[in-house]
């Protein structure tokens, strides 16, 4: 059995009032339930249980994956007396184009990743959410040492 603990993306992440590196910032949005999660909380904010009704998983997931997203600060929690509420926090920004939704994440790089999520015109079947980085942001990112290349350098 897979413990939550031992998610890569949680070991060592404290929250955050900087934005992610760019490798953390692509390996927390390469998944799917964090970004059902998103697409839930562009429309309204949720609760926890409320939130795992609607992507269809665990209470137990959607929590844990609200808190990678919390603390990174693009998610923020209101408590209320007796659920807590999520929320996209100001962190991401949120633009409105004919083929969807943009929603582009800060890095700590200065670039933005964004994410197009499609809504309309969508055959049955297709993927409703596009992944658009940026151009300039993949060249910078292979271009960049890898630690096993900044370790051999020496």
């Amino acid at each position: 059995m897979c413990s939550m603990n031992n998610d890569p993306v949680l070991q060592n992440v404290r929250r955050s009032t900087q934005p992610p590196s760019l490798d953390k910032l692509l390996t927390l949005l390469g998944g799917t339930v964090r970004l059902a999660l998103i697409r839930e909380l562009l429309m309204e904010r949720k609760s926890v249980s409320s939130l795992a009704d609607a992507v269809g998983q665990s209470i137990g997931l959607v929590s844990h994956n609200l808190k990678l997203l919390r603390d990174q600060g693009f998610v923020v929690s209101t408590p209320s007396a007796r659920h807590r509420y999520y929320s996209l926090s100001s962190r991401v920004q949120i633009e409105h184009h004919p083929e969807g939704t943009k929603l582009l994440f800060p890095s700590s790089n200065g670039e933005n990743v964004g994410i197009l999520l499609r809504s309309l015109g969508q055959a049955p079947g297709t993927s409703s959410q596009g992944v658009h980085i940026q151009e300039a942001t993949i060249e910078k990112f292979k271009n960049q040492p890898r630690n096993s290349e900044i370790r051999n350098e020496g």
